[in-house]
C-alpha cells in the first residue's frame, strides 16, 4: 500500500503544479498572444505563431478560444486562425521534452525556491513568473514521486492483469487516452502520466502510443459543452480543432495498424533516435501532432468550408449586449481600447431616424431605439469602467478612455435627440405638405449618421473633417423646409406651423450634435497623434 499512497501523492501534486502552470502561462502570454496574432500576415507566419504559444500556454483549447474572442470582435479574420490553431497543438508537446529531463536533484530546490519567493515577493509583476516556476516544479515532483509509487506495482497481480488487458486490445488503450485526458483536461498531461508509468516499466512502448493517439481526443467534449450558443464563426472554429484531433486519431491509429504489420514508422523512428523511454514517449507525442498537422495545413481552408457547411449561416444578432468587447482584452489596454471603438462605432450605426409608420416590425431580429440602445449604451460604459479599474493604464491609455466616455455621452444625446426627430417626422408625414421636405430631412440625417460611423471607425482625420463641415451646412440642410413653412404659413392659415418648427428645431439639434461629435473625434486624433 506505500507505493499507492506515494503514487496518489505525486498524482496530486502533479494536478496542483499543471493547473498552475497553465494559469500562470496564459496570464503571462495571453495580452502578447493578442498583439502578436493581429499581425499575422501569412499562413507560414501563423503557424510558426501557433508553434511558440502552443508551447508557452500549454493549452490548443486555450489558443482556439483566445482566437475565437479575436475572430468575434472581428480583430483577425477565421482564415488567418486556422494555421495557428493547428500548430498550436505541435507546440504544447514542448513541456514533455522538459519534462523528461534529468534534473531530478534539483527539482527539491525549484519547488522550494519557487515557493518561498511566491510567499515573499511583493512586486506584482514578478508573482506569475514565481508560480509559473512553482507548477513547473510540482509537475516535475509529482511525476518523481509517481514514478516512485508506480514501481511496486509492476508485482501485483491486479496490475499484472489490467496491463495484458490493454496490451491485448490497442483499441482499449487508445480509449483509456480519450477517458484520461478527459478526465485531467489535459494532453499533454496524460502524456507525462503515460511517461511515468512506462519509465516504471508499467507500459509497453505500444500501449503507451496508443494511449497517446487517443489523449489528443480527451478535450473534445468540454469545447462541446463550453461552445454551446456561440455564434457561427466562433463555432465552427472550435470543431475545426475537433476535428484536428479526430483527424490525428485516425491518421496515427492508421500508422499503428501499419507498424504493427511490419513497416517500420513511428515507434521504429524514436527507437532508433534514442533508448530512453521518456523521450521515445515525448517523440511519439511530438510525431502524434506533428503529422496530422503536416497533412492537414495544405488543406485547413477546405475543412473550414466543409464546417461551414454543415453548420451554415449566423446567429440573429443581439442588439442590447456587444458584439465586439471582450473581458480577456481587459489585460491588454490598447486593444481593449480598439475594442470599445468599434462598439461605439456600432452603436452609433443603430441610430437611424425614419418615419415610424413605415418602418417594418415583426421580424424579432430588429433595433429596439429605447431598451436595446440603452443596455448597449450600459455594457460599454460598465466596460470602460472595468478598464479603468481593472487595468495599470498610462496617461495616454487613460485620456483614451477619457474620449471614449465623452464619445459615448454624445452619442447617447444623439440618440435621444434621433427618437425626438422620429416622432416629429411621423406626425408631420401625416400632413401632404410637410411630407417631401421631411423625406429630405431623413435622407440628409441618416446620411450624416453613416458618414460620422465611418468618422469613428476609421478615425481618419479627413473623413472626421468632412463629417465636421458637412453638418455645420445649416443652412443648405434645412433650405427645403423653410421654403415649405412658407407656403404652409400662406395656404394653412398658421394651423401646422408649429409642428413643422418642431421638426426644424429637431433637425437642427442633430446636426449641431454631430457638428460637435466631429470635433471631438477631431481632437481625440490630434492628441493622440501627438503623444
Amino acid at each position: 500500500m506505500v507505493g499507492v499512497h506515494t503514487f496518489f501523492l505525486g498524482l496530486g501534486l502533479f494536478f496542483a503544479g499543471l493547473l498552475m502552470t497553465g494559469d500562470r502561462m496564459r496570464q503571462l502570454t495571453g495580452v502578447a498572444f493578442h498583439r502578436v496574432a493581429q499581425r499575422v500576415a501569412s499562413p507560414f507566419f501563423g503557424g510558426t505563431v501557433g508553434l511558440g504559444f502552443g508551447a508557452l500556454m500549454q493549452s490548443a483549447t486555450a489558443v482556439t478560444f483566445i482566437l475565437v474572442s479575436m475572430v468575434r470582435t472581428e480583430l483577425i479574420t477565421s482564415i488567418v486562425a486556422l494555421p495557428i490553431i493547428l500548430w498550436a497543438n505541435v507546440g504544447l508537446t514542448a513541456l514533455s521534452f522538459v519534462a523528461v529531463l534529468n534534473i531530478h536533484s534539483a527539482i527539491a530546490w525549484i519547488v522550494g525556491l519557487a515557493g518561498i519567493a511566491l510567499g515573499l515577493l511583493k512586486v506584482r509583476s514578478l508573482t506569475p513568473w514565481a508560480g509559473l516556476v512553482f507548477g513547473v516544479g510540482l509537475i516535475l515532483f509529482g511525476l518523481q514521486t509517481m514514478g516512485e509509487g508506480a514501481a511496486p506495482l509492476k508485482g501485483a497481480e491486479w496490475f499484472h492483469a489490467a496491463l495484458a488487458m490493454t496490451t491485448s486490445s490497442p483499441a482499449l488503450a487508445f480509449l483509456a487516452g480519450v477517458f484520461a485526458a478527459t478526465i485531467l483536461q489535459s494532453n499533454v498531461g496524460t502524456v507525462l502520466l503515460t511517461a511515468t508509468l512506462a519509465q516504471a516499466g508499467a507500459l509497453s512502448l505500444e500501449t503507451a502510443a496508443m494511449i497517446i493517439y487517443g489523449a489528443n481526443l480527451g478535450a473534445i467534449f468540454l469545447r462541446i459543452f463550453l461552445s454551446i450558443g456561440m455564434d457561427r464563426p466562433s463555432f465552427r472554429l472550435i470543431r475545426f480543432e475537433d476535428f484536428f484531433c479526430i483527424w490525428s486519431g485516425l491518421v496515427m491509429s492508421l500508422l499503428f495498424v501499419l507498424e504493427m504489420m511490419g513497416v517500420p514508422l513511428v515507434m521504429a523512428l524514436v527507437k532508433s533516435v534514442t533508448r530512453n523511454v521518456d523521450f521515445q514517449i515525448a517523440g511519439i507525442f511530438l510525431l502524434s501532432n506533428f503529422i496530422p498537422a503536416l497533412l492537414l495545413h495544405p488543406w485547413r481552408n477546405l475543412a473550414l468550408r466543409l464546417l461551414t457547411r454543415l453548420w451554415p449561416g449566423e446567429l440573429p444578432e443581439d442588439h442590447s449586449k456587444p458584439k465586439f468587447l471582450d473581458v480577456t482584452a481587459l489585460d491588454h489596454p490598447p486593444t481593449a481600447i480598439e475594442l470599445v471603438q468599434k462598439e461605439l462605432a456600432r452603436l452609433l450605426r443603430k441610430i437611424r431616424p425614419q418615419c415610424n409608420s413605415s418602418q417594418s416590425t415583426g421580424n424579432g431580429d430588429e433595433f429596439q431605439p429605447g431598451a436595446d440602445f440603452i443596455n448597449l449604451s450600459l455594457a460599454i460604459e460598465h466596460f470602460l469602467s472595468e478598464l479603468v479599474s481593472h487595468s495599470d493604464l498610462d496617461a495616454v491609455m487613460a485620456r483614451a478612455v477619457q474620449y471614449q466616455r465623452a464619445e459615448l455621452s454624445m452619442i447617447r444625446h444623439l440618440g435621444e435627440a434621433g427618437e425626438q426627430f422620429s416622432q416629429y417626422v411621423t406626425q408631420a408625414s401625416e400632413q401632404t405638405e410637410l411630407r417631401a421636405p421631411c423625406e429630405q430631412m431623413l435622407e440628409r440625417i441618416n446620411a450624416l449618421i453613416t458618414h460620422a460611423v465611418s468618422a469613428s471607425s476609421e478615425l481618419n482625420s479627413e473623413t472626421i473633417a468632412s463629417l465636421h463641415t458637412e453638418s455645420g451646412k445649416k443652412q443648405s440642410a434645412n433650405l427645403a423646409l423653410r421654403d415649405a413653412l412658407r407656403i404652409i404659413r400662406r395656404a394653412a392659415g398658421g394651423e401646422i406651423v408649429p409642428l413643422a418648427e418642431s421638426v426644424a428645431e429637431s433637425f437642427g439639434t442633430i446636426l449641431w450634435i454631430l457638428h460637435r461629435y466631429a470635433r471631438l473625434l477631431q481632437r481625440g486624433v490630434e492628441e493622440m497623434n501627438t503623444k
